[in-house]
């Protein structure tokens, strides 16, 4: 059931994204946070920012809703429960071309790295 469940939201997520890619990235207390969409994936990416060590990174599909956007979890690097399910985390495109998202309480407001 946890299988098919997986599919259909897969394809609710795929067939319902806004076409709107971009790159984002905010670095606070060392530690720098990259969020790619495109095409209806993501990918959030934390490093550190002085050496670039690798902390932590996940993706998927996203479906972004008025104020909040669920997250199809298919990979995670630090928690692999989260695989399969999906996750609703608050987001929002700003004015400027950032983006605000809060991702399992913490909160992140990241800057535009490239045309959106």
């Amino acid at each position: 059931m946890k299988f098919l469940t997986a599919i259909v939201l897969a394809f609710v997520l795929i067939t319902s994204v806004e076409a709107q890619d971009g790159a984002w990235a905010e670095t606070k207390d060392g530690t720098t946070h990259q969020l790619l969409i495109s095409n209806g994936a993501f990918s959030l990416t934390s490093y550190q920012a002085n050496g670039g060590a690798f902390n932590s990174t996940l993706g998927g599909l996203i479906k972004e809703e008025e104020g909040n956007a669920v997250f199809l979890i298919e990979f995670c690097s630090n928690d692999t429960s989260k695989i399969g399910f999906p996750q609703e985390w608050p987001f929002a495109r700003k004015d400027d071309g950032g983006v605000s998202i809060t991702v399992d309480g913490m909160e992140m407001a990241m800057t535009s790295i490239g045309e959106n």
